[in-house]
């Protein structure tokens, strides 16, 4: 930057030599720029312009970095309100990608991906074995065959009645630094990962093979779940009161009956969340597949527009794309004629059959 440049041309000391006429040395003599006294003409004027240009800089590097704080802490901000709109169109933070509650062990049980894991297992463990065996056979023929070498170069040299030439000191160095290049790991590394995608592959197919199942199960889920729901939410309407009310309001306003009724709506938030999140990860699951490095995962990666969809289709015919949240969802559903609920087989439309 210009305003942060000091002129070259400004000398800001001054080193001369003269000789020393007792004994032939040169003394330097350099002039003392600390000391304003000592400045006179334009070499004051030179130390004056020094002060000057250096005040100047440290206010501009101090001007810099408040600039540049406040441009860090304005993309951070921006950042959260992207991480939060994201949120609230994929449900808000209360709907996860995971299978969780009495739908997501309904839908794990259904699904049995550990099966599949097991086996994996069983795979690797081979190729471990193996992989050791392998070694181990292949130190001891390598240290032979090298071994056998060596002697073979000193019964040559004996029998010519020359030198013998070493034979300890090289096989000793073979064992040491170059046996090991000889090692079936790279293979057995190569074996294990490709062991890993099949599994991850494996995995996504077995969600496809089932999905009319899961299907089932989050649809019988859902319906049963809005059912309390809706009888919830009418109970609270006769009594004058919402699902919003607090339950300070409920136990003034209302008997037993409507404090059942609050407490049962709650019940169903809880476990619509947990239908949705279900649906969510079939969604992933399907669409996204699972990490070729830790299969038991999902696919790693933003899967943001997968989420969002899987929240918006959650109802058949309508596309809710304002409510973030269980009790907002639930909560339209009552208001809004209340459509029936979609499962995983609509929303994924086709995946089924890849």
């Amino acid at each position: 930057m210009s305003d942060t440049t000091i002129n070259s041309e400004f000398v800001t000391g001054v080193i001369e030599f003269e000789p020393d006429t007792d004994d032939s040395t040169e003394t330097e003599t350099a002039m003392n720029h600390t000391d304003p006294a000592a400045l006179t003409g334009d070499d004051a004027v030179r130390a004056d312009y020094d002060a000057a240009m250096a005040r100047r800089v440290q206010g501009t590097t101090a001007d810099n970095a408040r600039k540049g704080a406040a441009e860090y802490a304005e993309r951070e901000r921006q950042r959260a309100q992207e991480r939060e709109r994201r949120t609230a169109a994929a449900g808000g933070g209360e709907v996860a990608t995971a299978l969780r509650g009495e739908i997501g062990e309904a839908v794990t049980n259904t699904i049995r991906l550990d099966r599949i894991a097991e086996s994996a297992r069983k795979l690797e463990h081979r190729v471990t074995e193996e992989r050791r065996e392998a070694e181990a056979a292949m130190r001891l023929a390598a240290r032979a065959e090298h071994l056998d070498t060596v002697l073979a170069d000193g019964w040559t040299a004996a029998e010519s009645k020359a030198k013998v030439p070493a034979i300890l000191t090289p096989h000793i160095e073979f064992v040491d630094d170059v046996q090991h290049v000889i090692s079936p790991s790279a293979l057995a590394d190569t074996v294990t990962k490709r062991i890993r995608e099949q599994h991850a592959g494996k995995a996504r197919q077995r969600v496809r093979d089932v999905l009319a199942e899961v299907d089932t199960i989050v649809m019988s889920a859902a319906q049963d779940v809005l059912e309390k729901a809706g009888n919830a939410a009418d109970t609270l309407t006769a009594a004058g009161l919402t699902p919003d009310a607090s339950a300070e309001s409920v136990i003034e306003n209302g008997g037993s009956e409507v404090l059942t009724a609050w407490k049962a709506w709650k019940r169903a938030v809880e476990a619509w969340s947990d239908i949705q999140s279900a649906r969510r990860w079939v969604a992933v699951a399907v669409q996204a597949g699972f990490d070729p490095r830790k299969p038991e995962r999902l696919a790693p990666g933003d899967h943001d527009d997968i989420e969002a969809a899987s929240w918006w289709g959650q109802w058949v015919g309508v596309r809710v794309l304002a409510v973030s949240g269980a009790h907002e969802s639930l909560r339209w559903w009552v208001e809004n004629k209340r459509p029936a609920p979609a499962g995983v087989a609509d929303e994924i439309k086709g995946e089924g059959s890849k």
